[in-house]
Order: C-alpha cells, then sequence, then structure tokens
C-alpha cells in the first residue's frame, strides 16, 4: 500500500501549500539578495567612476602647468637667464660691438 494512503487528504494538501509557500518565499527572498547586491556593485562602480573622473581632471590641471611651465622655459629670455646663472656669461659692452657693412 502506498504511504500516502495513511495520510489524510486534507493533510496532503496543506503539506503541498506549505511546500509552495516556502519555495516561493525562498525564491522571492533570492531574488531581493541577488537585486540588492547588483544595487550595492552598482553604486560601488558610480563611486569608482567619481573618482577617476576627479583622478583626470587633475591629471588634466596638472599636465596644463607643465605646459605652461616648459613654455616658459624654451623661451629665450628663460635661456638667457640660465645662461647667466649657471654659465655666467654677461652682456658685451656697447664699443665692444662691431657692425660690419
Amino acid at each position: 500500500m502506498p504511504r500516502e494512503d495513511f495520510i489524510p487528504k486534507r493533510s496532503r494538501e496543506t503539506s503541498r501549500r506549505f511546500r509552495g509557500f516556502w519555495t516561493g518565499l525562498f525564491a522571492m527572498v533570492s531574488c531581493l539578495l541577488v537585486l540588492v547586491s547588483l544595487t550595492v556593485r552598482s553604486t560601488q562602480i558610480s563611486y569608482r567612476i567619481d573618482a577617476v573622473k576627479e583622478e583626470i581632471r587633475k591629471e588634466d590641471l596638472r599636465n596644463m602647468e607643465l605646459r605652461e611651465a616648459r613654455d616658459r622655459m624654451i623661451s629665450l629670455e628663460a635661456i638667457e637667464r640660465s645662461a647667466r646663472k649657471s654659465l655666467g656669461l654677461i652682456d658685451p659692452a656697447k664699443d665692444n660691438i662691431v657692425i660690419l657693412p
């Protein structure tokens, strides 16, 4: 004789309902956990993107400052100033300059 014959019909239906309830509840909780996990990950990525954008902005500013410094250093006045300072060069006296025809 099958075992289900010993269990009243009403009890079997109740057991199936509870099983369906717990299965549905487990599925809902699982979906909710996946949703929360994805939301947290998305937020973390968003914060990281903002941090990288700020880093890029700072590096662009530094790059612009370095270009300006480079342009100042390669100007003729800067080269002359550097030659006077490091090599001890001086302007020639006006009477030492000879202009050839």
